[in-house]
């Protein structure tokens, strides 16, 4: 009975080990994919979600396509060749109050494709979600209206300052979007922006 119940203790040590040995084995080759998983998950924004926004501006996706068919002819147009991809052409449209930043690239195709980077807005007419946030707020209220979104730290919100240059703050929209603000010297949004999250592929 002794050698029975010895032998039960040995398998199920047994199944035990090789049953942690398994999981550290399939951890080992899946690592980077559970990492990127868990990292890569998407985000939901709790304030207002990316059609919300999008909403706001009239539009019914924050695409190139929608803008340019909601907002006609831009009253301004900079271009200017990307220093980092000499195939890339930055372009900004500038519209009453809204001003729109994108890039141009001649695909595999030969077909010239179009991603938003950046929509900065500075005209009064805009309020976005529940709380009105725009042209005006104050930076507390700016701060309740996204306190339960994650803040953007201030060497993330570095890479914002590249397009964006007056960045003071950032919270997580949808999917990793950033949506910025720059305020005076009286705590007061003078311009916001929105970075989609799409833009960082190029």
């Amino acid at each position: 009975m002794k050698r029975k119940t010895s032998r039960s203790v040995v398998k199920l040590s047994l199944i035990i080990v090789l049953s942690a040995v398994g999981i550290y084995f399939i951890y080992f080759c899946f690592e980077g994919f559970l990492l990127d998983y868990f990292n890569n998950r998407l985000y939901q924004a709790v304030y207002l979600s990316t059609s919300g926004y999008a909403k706001e501006l009239k539009l019914s996706a924050l695409e190139y396509e929608d803008i340019q068919k909601e907002y006609g002819a831009p009253t301004v147009i900079e271009r200017e060749q990307n220093t980092v991809n000499s195939d890339v052409m930055l372009v900004s449209n500038e519209y009453p109050g809204v001003s729109v930043h994108y890039s141009e690239q001649t695909n595999f195709n030969g077909a010239l494709v179009k991603y938003i980077y950046l929509i900065s807005i500075i005209g009064n007419d805009f309020r976005f979600g529940p709380l009105g946030i725009g042209i005006g707020s104050s930076r507390l209220q700016v701060r309740i209206a996204y306190l339960l979104d994650q803040k953007i730290d201030l060497d993330e919100l570095a890479y914002s300052a590249k397009y964006f240059p007056d960045v003071d703050e950032g919270f997580y929209g949808d999917n990793w979007s950033r949506i910025l603000f720059s305020y005076d010297e009286n705590g007061k949004v003078v311009s916001m922006a929105i970075e989609p999250s799409e833009f960082w592929g190029w």
